[in-house]
């Protein structure tokens, strides 16, 4: 296995950035209109997680760390750490870090069917001592594997179990486009219809939206608004226009638009957005996003420059601007951030790390020197690792991630004896824990 991290003076702990945004997005995705932005192809995104296959070779995410630069230099913020079984994403922790040491802060639990599809998602929070419930998600499908229902629920502390929120229904066409899409929310102990969205599509670029809300005096869906989007392509299908329009007095009206250019590898250069101007029936600059890259492979570089449209200057106004160390496979390594005061202000960085692999046995990351022997066995095995100063946990998922093997042990521990002889032979992932990092190992029982 070639394990790809970047090697850096006093890193010793993975960490976060961008996915720092994750809670946050995956409420806006709850909260807002989900599964409505077109793929490259026109095809609406019907599914919010991407399995990681290791049918080929590919950059697997470990984590990220984000530093932020202050007047007395660089201080380490946040992290974000992911654990996978040989198909799918099992768990993703975000650390916080205070006074000299590295905190769990929240972790996203995943659980998957036979089928490596999504069934649950479970937010936790770390308490006084340990990990505390939050929210969850629960994902049903239909027979063509598309989100057919999602609901979610928050933990009742008071109870200890969980409480529903909110539960949305997705139906689709032939051609696996979302039709509808329906709302509702839990109220006096039942379901009470809330929001409805229906898309049209007249053709493969344009997309119309009605939005609905429910009138409980009639019991109907009444229409509050409809919006239309149009795409266009080039001839390698990346979307090159984007117009939206608004239904208003019975004709459709301009609302915004957005512009893209492309390079000779398909790479994103330029994204402009506008503004329709009503008063002077005009379009109005809003946002100008440009790209350029340097270098080849695996020595490539991107730098992106936001700006906006200032209307006093009639003039772009720069705000922000990152620069990207991307790996071979074109993964981000190294991202720094910038912010436009008179001049450009570094204010943050990112460190990605991955694990280059191609099969299950790869995914090994050992920070706790573990192992396991006899391997392969009937199942009756030794397991070591270093001297822990900390709790940990022991845990065996078979190829599907599910979880079949939990137990918690004392930092005094460095050994163990466990018998696994009443499991199905074939191969398992033993995981060793912490708060802060894991190691990986694979069992093979005969």
């Amino acid at each position: 296995m070639r394990l790809l991290l970047l090697i850096l003076s006093n890193i010793f702990l993975f960490s976060s950035t961008t996915f720092c945004q994750f809670e946050s997005e995956e409420e806006f995705l709850l909260s807002g209109d989900p599964f409505s932005n077109y793929a490259p192809t026109g095809q609406i995104l019907n599914n919010p997680i991407e399995t990681v296959s290791l049918s080929e070779e590919i950059e697997l995410l470990r984590g990220t760390r984000k530093d932020i630069l202050e007047f007395s230099g660089w201080t380490q913020a946040d992290s974000i750490q992911y654990t996978y079984d040989g198909q799918n994403e099992l768990e993703r922790t975000t650390l916080i870090y205070d006074a000299g040491e590295w905190n769990s802060e929240t972790r996203w639990i995943n659980e998957y069917d036979a089928e490596d599809k999504l069934l649950t998602k479970v937010k936790q929070t770390k308490g006084n001592a340990d990990w505390e419930n939050h929210s969850k998600f629960n994902y049903e499908y239909d027979a063509d594997n598309n989100i057919s229902a999602l609901s979610s629920q928050s933990w009742d502390s008071d109870i200890q179990n969980w409480t529903n929120r909110f539960q949305r229904h997705f139906e689709y066409d032939t051609d696996g486009l979302q039709t509808v899409q329906t709302s509702q929310s839990w109220t006096d102990n039942q379901w009470k219809n809330s929001v409805q969205w229906l898309y049209d599509y007249s053709s493969n670029n344009v997309k119309t939206t009605t939005f609905q809300g429910w009138e409980d005096q009639t019991m109907s869906w009444e229409d509050i608004s409809k919006r239309r989007n149009t795409l266009g392509y080039d001839n390698n299908d990346n979307v090159i226009s984007s117009l939206n329009e608004i239904w208003e007095n019975e004709v459709w009206e301009n609302d915004s638009k957005a512009d893209y250019e492309f390079n000779a590898e398909n790479e994103q250069t330029l994204r402009i957005q506008q503004e329709w101007d009503s008063e002077e029936n005009d379009w109005r600059n809003y946002l100008r996003e440009t790209t350029t890259f340097n270098g080849s492979a695996p020595f490539t570089q991107s730098t992106t420059i936001l700006e906006f449209w200032d209307q006093e200057e009639n003039d772009w106004r720069n705000d922000r601007k990152t620069i990207s160390d991307l790996t071979e496979g074109g993964n981000i390594s190294l991202l720094v951030r910038e912010s436009w005061t008179s001049e450009w202000e570094v204010t943050d960085r990112t460190y990605y790390y991955y694990d280059i692999t191609t099969n299950i046995a790869a995914l090994e990351l050992n920070p706790f020197n573990l192992s396991v022997s006899p391997n392969p066995g009937n199942g009756l095995v030794n397991i070591n690792f270093t001297e822990l100063d900390t709790k940990a946990a022991i845990q065996l998922f078979n190829v599907q991630g599910q979880l079949v093997y939990n137990k918690t042990i004392s930092n005094s521990s460095n050994n163990m004896e466990v018998d696994f002889s009443n499991l199905p032979k074939g191969s398992y992932i033993l995981q060793l824990k912490t708060d802060h990092q894991v190691s990986n190992q694979k069992i093979l029982i005969l």
